[in-house]
């Protein structure tokens, strides 16, 4: 008899509650914005979120499992990177690496944060709820863009509303299109999941980016491996879409106003240039030349510009050998990689309305990006990839062949 699942669903407050509040941590808006020596520090709303939780966990007596790689990992990261940046302030008098260091290390808070929501309300129910609230943000995120401000003006999603999103317009694109698998995390309609894709190229095309325009057609390519639609269909409709796009901008509709010269200027620059990378290959080569010089311990969380005419290295990798070295790498990428493992541990206890393909493709699509952008140095996509890990960290005894996973949303 399945009768008992026919109830109509009531929305609990724990639900409302992870609802808001992953809808707020997915703003990437500056709270608290500032300069020092010329570079930004900003704080956005997961920052403020995941600490503020973290903290209320800690001294609310919070305890972890003794075999938390993840959290080891991390401490024993944090202080290799405060004695870095505790010899670089001895010897040259200057805390501007202390700020560095604190974005580089904050990405424990929301490990805590993601870690106590967990235990705090079910794994199941914190899902489900990061998934619809990343829907709803995409659904309000196109609302803002495509009838608030009603153009299609150059760097789409450069606003929420009358808010400006943090970091420059291409970084935000690719968090985007993290976003959009999030919300594929729950099984969508067949519908709904084509929406989620039509606004998500929108954006990806419409940025400008070239990396999210990339990141989005391998999500979309992986999403549909395997599933029900055919991946050559999806491709052709992306390209129809795409020469749709682009074709009534050529003849100067007003309605949009997508800025033509600029994708023109960007290909005869690479082609003067002889450089299809527009410059990213000899910052590439200028920041190896830096590595080689320290490659061990790195700079202490130094500006990269007070060593170069370039702002940053434009590669999350080369950017964490420059500040770290080898060593604080080595240590970066197996907190990475321990959370992966996590996640991929959790497949088996997944209800059937769950997918983890999501993250697995967050994960794949993240370190592809971070080769051309600083994903992990972007606080919105830092903060959200940790708090992932944070989520699937915890682990209750219990037999996981047989979980009543509706009983988790009463």
């Amino acid at each position: 008899m399945y009768h008992a699942n026919l109830r109509i669903p009531r929305v609990r407050t724990k639900e409302l509650f992870l609802f808001v509040f992953f809808f707020l941590y997915f703003l990437p808006i500056t709270m608290i914005g500032g300069d020092r020596g010329g570079l930004p520090i900003d704080i956005v709303p997961s920052d403020v979120l995941a600490i503020f939780v973290a903290l209320v966990y800690i001294f609310s007596n919070g305890t972890f499992s003794q075999k938390n790689k993840i959290l080891i990992l991390q401490i024993i990261l944090l202080i290799y990177g405060f004695g870095l940046v505790a010899l670089v302030i001895i010897q040259h008098g200057d805390i501007l690496p202390l700020f560095s260091f604190f974005k580089f290390s904050k990405t424990i808070f929301p490990f805590i944060a993601g870690y106590a929501l967990t235990r705090w309300l079910g794994q199941i129910v914190v899902l489900r709820a990061l998934s619809n609230s990343a829907v709803a943000f995409i659904f309000l995120l196109a609302l803002s863009q495509f009838a608030y401000h009603f153009n299609f003006r150059p760097r789409l999603g450069s606003h929420f509303f009358e808010l400006e999103v943090y970091g420059f317009p291409n970084s935000a694109a690719s968090y985007y299109v993290f976003l959009l698998c999030c919300a594929l995390i729950v099984v969508r309609t067949t519908a709904i999941r084509s929406m989620l894709f039509v606004l998500g190229g929108a954006f990806a095309l419409g940025s400008l980016s070239r990396n999210a325009l990339l990141i989005f057609i391998l999500a979309v390519i992986f999403f549909n491996l395997k599933g029900k639609v055919n991946p050559i269909r999806i491709l052709v409709a992306f390209l129809l879409f795409s020469l749709i796009y682009f074709f009534l901008n050529w003849v100067n509709i007003p309605i949009l106003t997508y800025s033509w010269d600029a994708m023109v200027s960007r290909m005869e620059n690479a082609q003067y240039s002889n450089d299809i990378s527009n410059g990213r290959f000899e910052i590439f080569s200028h920041t190896f030349d830096l590595i080689s010089t320290r490659p061990l311990f790195g700079y202490g969380f130094q500006a990269f510009s007070q060593f170069s005419q370039y702002g940053t290295p434009h590669n999350q990798y080369l950017e964490l050998l420059f500040k770290v070295g080898v060593f604080g790498t080595f240590l970066y990428l197996s907190i990475l990689y321990a959370g992966i493992l996590q996640v991929f541990r959790h497949r088996a206890s997944m209800p059937p309305d769950l997918s983890l393909k999501g993250f697995y493709i967050i994960f794949g699509i993240i370190f592809v990006g971070s080769l051309a952008q600083p994903n992990f140095s972007y606080s919105p996509t830092g903060n959200l990839l940790f708090l992932i890990f944070g989520i699937f960290s915890y682990s209750p005894r219990q037999n996981v062949k047989k979980i009543d996973y509706c009983s988790n949303s009463r």
